[in-house]
């Protein structure tokens, strides 16, 4: 949970959001799960009627805050930071041509 603290806003918000219109949540008899019935279209769910729209929000939303920590990343690392590679004469250090000579 700690790692998606910053998504934590859509699940606040998917709990608080109305019913669309013509939804209300009913009981089935006997057992007393709650589903949610469209009195305008006959239609009936378990779940409630946004939460797809708020499971897509997520989803769009941890992908844009996984690529922004990985730019940040990205830019925190800079390979050979304060190296020179290459002095481009192509030459080895004190011009031995890469042969070792005693001291």
């Amino acid at each position: 949970l700690e790692a998606e603290k910053d998504l934590m806003w859509i699940a606040r918000e998917g709990l608080k959001a109305p019913l669309p219109e013509h939804w209300k949540p009913c009981k089935t008899p006997g057992t007393g799960d709650i589903y949610y019935f469209n009195f305008q279209t006959g239609d009936s769910v378990w779940e409630h009627p946004c939460d797809e729209h708020y499971k897509s929000l997520y989803a769009a939303e941890k992908a844009k805050l996984a690529k922004r920590k990985a730019e940040e990343r990205r830019r925190a690392f800079t390979p050979g930071a304060g190296k020179t590679i290459g002095s481009g004469s192509g030459s080895t250090p004190s011009g031995s041509g890469g042969a070792l000579k005693p001291a």
